[in-house]
């Protein structure tokens, strides 16, 4: 597991933010572009709908670093290789919750099966 305050500028990470079609914490991926460790916020650009979005995104909401070596990883619609970031082991407990499922760290943390497919 990596820690946020470990990033650099032009990492690309995986990352909540409000939503407000959807009334709730979404995940969704930008770009690095700064880390400030003393208030514990990663700044973020992101493209959200038509329009590009900078926001400063705490340490807690971060969920992992694209990593081409780390394990595959599934957040809602984002998917591929990573590693987690301190947001993203209590995001994985609590989909593992939400599912009924195990959490397995070894084997796809975050990936749940799709009962309605």
């Amino acid at each position: 597991m990596r820690y946020s305050k470990d990033l650099k500028s032009g990492d690309i990470v995986v990352f909540n933010i409000i939503s407000n079609i959807y009334n709730r914490k979404i995940p969704i991926d930008g770009i690095v572009t700064g880390v400030c460790e003393e208030i514990e916020i990663v700044h973020v650009m992101y493209q959200y709908g038509y329009s590009c979005e900078h926001d400063a995104v705490n340490f807690a909401d971060m969920l992992a670093v694209h990593n081409p070596e780390g394990e595959w990883m599934q957040f809602d619609n984002i998917s591929g290789n990573s590693e987690l970031l301190e947001g993203g082991r209590k995001y994985a407990e609590q989909l593992g919750e939400k599912w009924n499922n195990k959490f397995s760290s070894s084997t796809f943390p975050l990936y749940h099966k799709n009962e309605y497919l």
